[in-house]
């Protein structure tokens, strides 16, 4: 092999490397900042609810207790929300369905990326619990556009250098 050809692939092999090494590191990165959104998202939701749906339930105002859990679900984040009584049992569930637009749940989903509960309580009576339910749906959406992004971006170099180096 010529050694003109050599170093042709040794070039691009190690700008390969560079930039894949470079596209693992953005990726665990934005991996780690999608995570601690989605999970910043659902504790906020959840504190929000623990706030506002206390009385709505204590009065049996569930037309609002409803609508404030289907206004946290527009949150890319959020899979489902639920109202429980004192007994566990579901009074108001909402989620999202296969067009992600809001709908009625007869039961919560059994899993999800981040599931967290909150304990409902009007003036110092317990009134139920709320359950947030986070899907990462979105975070592996955006973690697969990356990935793309960043074999085009290593093919495109490549193709460049290699465009370059029959050049000279």
């Amino acid at each position: 092999m010529r050694l003109r050809t050599r170093l042709n692939i040794q070039v691009v092999l190690a700008v390969t490397l560079v930039t894949a090494a470079l596209g693992m590191y953005s990726y665990q990165q934005e991996k780690q900042r999608l995570v601690s959104a989605m999970e910043r998202q659902a504790g906020d939701a959840a504190s929000r609810l623990e706030l506002s749906l206390p009385g709505p339930l204590w009065n049996f105002e569930l037309q609002f207790a409803s609508d404030s859990i289907e206004s946290e679900l527009r949150s890319e984040w959020l899979r489902a929300v639920g109202a429980l009584d004192k007994n566990g049992k579901l009074l108001i569930g909402r989620g999202k369905d296969a067009d992600g637009k809001p709908a009625e749940l007869t039961e919560l989903p059994a899993t999800g990326a981040a599931t967290l509960s909150r304990a409902l309580e009007f003036e110092g009576n317990n009134v139920g619990t709320v359950v947030v339910v986070a899907e990462d749906e979105a975070v592996k959406a955006k973690l697969s556009e990356l990935f793309w992004f960043t074999i085009l971006q290593i093919l495109l170099l490549n193709v460049a250098i290699v465009a370059v180096l029959a050049m000279v």
